[in-house]
């Protein structure tokens, strides 16, 4: 009877220890949050961190529908726990980077929080039509580097194309800004971008003054 009592007493705080009410979910993949203690966590961390996003910004209409957009990639994991994971935790840091201001002028990190694929993006510099970029990349035992100078193609967008009389011909990367984030899309494999097997530069970065990924399973 006293097990029976502590549970009735416990289901309200289990409910709302999620972000949303678990007693209302009904998807599979918010009952497979619900159903995991560490998901269920990571998820109250999450629209915290969302909602302290949204007091200190302006772009809150933008915030949203990008919120939305993580939703829909999120709910593609299924009841996939390692995936959900991984989304969690990655987002989490997008978040919690996204109190400080824009600029370009930063030590960027690649959001990743498998610990497999490190990528350090620095940005000097910076002027009204251009920028200096230097990236050093990781995959394994294998490494790359690339230093180079990007155009400012728009107020959000920079591009990088490889000199025609170097080894670089060929490589062409395109820095998009997000709301608090970069978006680095690379063309050229990975020798045509000064880097080892495997190792490649684009993906999300946030900047911040050291490393600010952590693992899933923390």
């Amino acid at each position: 009877m006293k097990k029976l009592l502590f549970l009735v007493l416990l289901l309200p705080s289990l409910a709302s220890a999620a972000g949303f009410d678990c007693s209302k979910a009904k998807s599979p993949t918010e009952q497979r949050i619900c159903a995991d203690p560490l998901l269920t966590k990571m998820d109250r961390e999450l629209s915290d961190a969302y909602e302290s996003v949204l007091k200190t910004t302006d772009a809150n209409g933008a915030w949203k529908a990008d919120q939305l957009a993580w939703l829909d990639e999120r709910n593609r994991c299924g009841t996939d726990n390692g995936c959900l994971r991984q989304q969690y935790s990655e987002r989490l840091t997008v978040l919690h980077a996204g109190k400080q201001p824009f600029q370009w002028d930063a030590h960027w990190w690649r959001v990743d929080s498998s610990g497999m694929a490190a990528s350090v993006l620095v940005i000097r510099d910076v002027t009204k039509g251009a920028f200096e970029f230097e990236f050093s990349a990781w995959a394994g035992a294998n490494s790359g580097e690339l230093l180079g100078k990007a155009s400012l193609v728009a107020e959000d967008t920079a591009r990088y194309a490889g000199d025609a009389d170097s080894d670089t011909e060929g490589c062409v990367l395109t820095f998009k800004r997000v709301l608090n984030r970069l978006e680095v899309d690379q063309k050229g494999d990975a020798p045509t971008c000064g880097a080892g097997h495997d190792v490649f530069y684009d993906g999300t970065y946030v900047a911040a003054d050291r490393d600010p990924n952590t693992a899933p399973d923390r």
